[in-house]
């Protein structure tokens, strides 16, 4: 019985640590796609900054 018990035990730490390591690894994905995404988002208000200030020539990029 006991030896049972702590294979259900063990079994459920992996799990558990399983669970951490995926939310984890999902939580940082989902930074890293924020970061990224701000930053394109700083570049094309930056590039719209930019181009509103010069001659009709470089409107079309």
């Amino acid at each position: 019985m006991w030896g049972f018990m702590l294979e259900a035990l063990g079994c459920c730490i992996v799990v558990r640590l399983l669970a951490m390591r995926t939310l984890l690894l999902l939580t940082g994905t989902a930074i890293c796609m924020l970061l990224e995404g701000w930053q394109l988002f700083r570049n094309e208000t930056a590039k719209n900054e930019i181009c509103a200030d010069l001659p009709g020539q470089f409107m079309d990029m």
